[in-house]
């Protein structure tokens, strides 16, 4: 069996990269909502005016149990 591979450090443990981000990665801070029901948060909305791309809108959720 093949010895473990040691991932490779990617932050520090302040959470600062270590390495530059791809030529044409943006970031943009959004704001989670949060309730009974689980969570969302967009990834994407062409109202930023942030790629050419003709995407409309992109989310990210988490659903909770109905109990």
């Amino acid at each position: 069996m093949a010895e473990p591979v040691r991932d490779r450090e990617t932050v520090t443990p302040e959470g600062k990269r270590l390495e530059s981000v791809p030529d044409g990665v943006r970031f943009k801070d959004t704001v989670t909502h949060v309730d009974n029901r689980g969570a969302v948060f967009e990834l994407f909305d062409m109202r930023w005016d942030w790629h050419p791309d003709p995407v409309v809108f992109s989310y990210i959720f988490t659903v909770r149990p109905a109990w």
